[in-house]
């Protein structure tokens, strides 16, 4: 049972930067994301992650008219390496998003490819991997991983990219400073107001009643506390280990005590309605 109010859905948007400035490589990055193994041609070095569980599809979408090579993972990511000569470039862009409970597996292609589609008009290849690892509560975390190139293509370069990065990309994440577009972070949350909404028609179409709002706890007003980040990898960690580290124990609990009083409010409430002349609320 999630830990959600019964009106709620889980709106989980995060970005994020591939830097060789931070020692980060878009080969190995998609790699690891797709559970494949990537042979980087720029430096010869070897990215196995083929034994990698619970990735359970990947694929590569590409503007229209985009060559072949494009949707080969490994000449891509290579050729994005390639395009990237600085020693502190960023390599590719990421997006990953949740996929709410309620959405029928059956509509998640549909979804990721309404999420992905500003980008494509803007130029950008979109490799694309499909993560479903357990939750604390042992149901479904279906989430997908979008790693996105930061240069359009370009027939007449050596490498199949442009010379100069992709501003349309960059203003669709990115805002602040000498990036303009607003305040720092302004980008972001148009970003994830954009994909709640496309969350909430997916869930309406579905005939689900919860809806995702992507305003913090503090915006709306709701007393609950943010959970502590998790990532992939601890996650991992802690399901080989089989035993809970001090913060996913902390999140754990979080979750248990809101699963309990989500219960405890559906009781209560089927008490109620069972008392003779209790006038029901409105639907």
């Amino acid at each position: 049972m999630t830990s959600l109010p019964d009106h709620e859905a889980l709106c989980h948007v995060r970005a994020s930067v591939i830097q060789r400035s931070r020692g980060k490589s878009s080969v190995a990055a998609a790699a690891y994301r797709a559970a494949a193994r990537l042979v980087d041609e720029r430096t010869g070095q070897v990215w196995d992650y083929s034994r990698k569980k619970a990735v359970t599809d990947s694929y590569v979408m590409a503007p229209a008219g985009a060559p072949a090579w494009v949707y080969d993972r490994e000449s891509l990511w290579s050729r994005v390496e390639l395009a990237e000569r600085r020693r502190d470039a960023q390599t590719a862009r990421e997006l990953q998003v949740a996929i709410p409970r309620d959405l029928p597996r059956s509509s998640w292609g549909a979804f990721i490819a309404d999420v992905a589609a500003p980008y494509l008009d803007a130029g950008a290849v979109a490799d694309v991997a499909l993560h479903e690892p357990r939750a604390a509560d042992r149901g479904e975390q279906p989430h997908v991983h979008m790693l996105l190139t930061v240069r359009k293509l370009d027939p007449a370069s050596p490498t199949g990219f442009a010379a100069k990065r992709n501003e349309a990309v960059n203003a669709l994440l990115t805002s602040g400073g000498s990036h303009g577009g607003g305040a720092r972070g302004d980008a972001l949350t148009r970003e994830r107001e954009r994909i709640a909404g496309i969350i909430n028609e997916h869930l309406r179409a579905a005939g689900s009643k919860r809806r995702a709002d992507h305003r913090s706890y503090e915006a709306r007003g709701d007393p609950r506390m943010p959970e502590p980040p998790m990532s992939e990898r601890r996650m991992a960690a802690v399901r080989k280990r089989r035993r809970h580290d001090r913060r996913t124990a902390v999140v754990a609990g979080i979750r248990e005590v809101r699963r309990l009083d989500n219960e405890l409010t559906r009781m209560e409430k089927e008490m109620a309605l069972r008392v003779k002349g209790f006038a029901r609320a409105p639907a």
